[in-house]
């Protein structure tokens, strides 16, 4: 099943990969998140839990020569 904006639509009880998944509906639904590939967990309201996955859009940290993440200074605004 795709989604209108091309995504994939992912359906309580189905196995899927790591990520993160948020619930369609309701609009507010809640978004859960897999460390391993397991089963996307039913709504319990009598209704069929429609999923969509969530793409992390987090840029990754800066690295500097040594591989390691860059801190950023912090200045005060005033």
């Amino acid at each position: 099943m795709i989604w209108e904006d091309g995504g994939r639509v992912y359906l309580a009880g189905q196995r899927v990969a790591p990520g993160r998944y948020r619930r369609v509906e309701p609009a507010d639904g809640r978004t859960i998140e897999l460390a391993r590939w397991d089963v996307l967990p039913a709504s319990l309201d009598g209704r069929v839990a429609v999923y969509l996955r969530v793409e992390d859009r987090t840029p990754a940290p800066a690295r500097g020569a040594t591989g390691r993440p860059t801190a950023s200074r912090l200045v005060p605004l005033d």
